[in-house]
């Protein structure tokens, strides 16, 4: 109300000095995060590199980012806020940059006959919102007028039930040491920022994220650095990508299985909410915080590629990955007992970068009926599956198939005690994998195998 009642009165005077676009941004979201996490939504932020320090207010430009951040949060209570800055690189007559600042919600919306009511003081969208969601309506007021304050303004638009987008544009200077260095390339392009650039480009990344605006923007983003980029919404469709040389995901704690699958063909990055640690389960893997500061990613990017090979295209070996198998063990007819997909897709892949083509069963009945019509000469049988079990599913199998055409069965399961081993090992099984498991592991067991055969 105080700073209403100034500017009302024109007496609020802005306080101008060098300000960190990049800082200013992350501030707000940091003043912002406890909000937007208690809620569970998806904060994207979408901020370019290199952009020059201005000469402003650094204290109420923050105001009003943040009171645009903390209205877009008070009225969306699933999805997720996006925070852009754009700023354009021709400058105006007086040497100013015009700067967007947009947030975007999937909220509750903006009834049309409401919006000309939105930035008046007091207003609220109706009194059933005051209610629901609290506040006193000065928010939006203040900030338009901060807005013009600094030469600029803030529009909205809104679809009722869908969400809304807030563009604060404003003019300002670049501060005189960055217009001799040129636009848009500092301050971001120090040489460790170039060096960064040099490494990653060129290379494969995986990103994995659930939410497909945050996925664009990532993607976006390396690929500007020049990286040959795959895309997907979950680890259980990364499973069939074939060599890349990073991944960058953004997982669950129960997906820690498919992670260490993944983390065997290629470096993986995690990442994770704002300020957050990841869940125990993930905590060994290097992470990014989101919203993603670009420089901090390439930072990331570049200690993984130092002095690391790129990834070989059309499916070959990375450097220090497994070899091949010998023929014999690569002609063997091969069945995979698994019910998760997830575990499915990454061992399929598995198995075929070491030359072996499996079919898959998906629960213990269909296991044993496949060995006695088809006769695998290998069989990966899961342990915990519904309607049969691999124990019993063995059981079954050491029972029906005649003896001379009995396949090597190998136990798959996340357990790894010894009691766990000869459980297995008493149902028949003749070697036992605990998962998550390496291609290193396959080709141990698969070389005890050879030598079983040989005999």
């Amino acid at each position: 109300v105080l700073d209403l009642s100034k500017l009302e009165a024109g007496k609020l005077t802005l306080q101008m000095g060098e300000v960190d676009a990049a800082a200013l941004v992350n501030g707000a979201i940091a003043a912002t995060s406890a909000l937007w996490r208690a809620k569970g939504l998806s904060m994207v932020c979408d901020v370019p590199e290199g952009l020059p320090p201005i000469w402003g207010d650094d204290d109420r430009l923050s105001q009003v980012l943040v009171n645009l951040l903390s209205n877009a949060i008070k009225f969306t209570e699933r999805g997720e806020v996006l925070l852009a800055v754009t700023a354009d690189e021709e400058r105006d007559a007086a040497g100013r940059v015009l700067v967007r600042v947009r947030v975007e919600d999937t909220g509750v919306g903006i009834p049309e006959d409401r919006m000309n009511r939105l930035f008046q003081s007091f207003s609220q969208i109706d009194t059933s919102t005051t209610r629901r969601f609290g506040g006193s309506g000065l928010g939006l007021a203040i900030s338009q007028r901060l807005a013009t304050k600094m030469g600029g303004m803030i529009q909205a638009r809104s679809v009722y039930g869908k969400g809304s987008t807030f563009t604060f544009a404003v003019r300002l200077h670049p501060v005189a040491e960055v217009l001799d260095t040129g636009w848009p390339h500092s301050p971001g392009d120090s040489s460790a920022a170039v060096l960064g650039r040099e490494r990653v480009a060129g290379r494969h990344a995986l990103v994995v994220e659930r939410h497909a605006r945050g996925r664009g923007l990532l993607v976006a983003l390396l690929r500007r650095w020049g990286m040959t980029v795959t895309a997907r919404a979950t680890l259980e469709d990364a499973a069939a990508v074939g060599d890349v040389d990073v991944a960058i995901i953004n997982p669950t704690g129960s997906e820690r299985d498919a992670v260490t699958a993944l983390a065997e063909r290629a470096p993986v990055i995690l990442s994770c909410v704002f300020n957050q640690p990841p869940e125990a389960p993930l905590a060994e893997w290097p992470r990014v915080y989101r919203p993603i500061r670009p420089r901090v990613l390439l930072e990331a990017l570049r200690q993984i590629f130092a002095g690391v090979p790129r990834a070989i295209d059309g499916g070959g070996q990375r450097g220090g990955a497994a070899a091949p198998l010998p023929s014999e063990l690569r002609g063997l007819r091969v069945l995979l007992v698994e019910d998760s997909k997830v575990v499915q897709k990454v061992a399929l892949g598995m198995l075929s970068r070491l030359g072996l083509r499996a079919e898959l069963a998906r629960d213990g009945r269909e296991a044993v009926e496949r060995c006695v019509l088809e006769r695998p000469a290998l069989v990966f049988m899961d342990i915990h599956m519904p309607e049969l079990n691999g124990l019993d599913a063995t059981k079954q199998i050491r029972e029906r198939v005649p003896k001379h055409e009995q396949p090597w069965i190998i136990a798959m399961t996340a357990s790894a005690t010894r009691e766990d081993r000869d459980r297995c090992l008493a149902a028949g099984m003749d070697d036992f994998i605990a998962k998550p498991f390496r291609v290193q592991t396959l080709v141990e067991v698969l070389e005890r195998c050879q030598r079983r055969v040989a005999s």
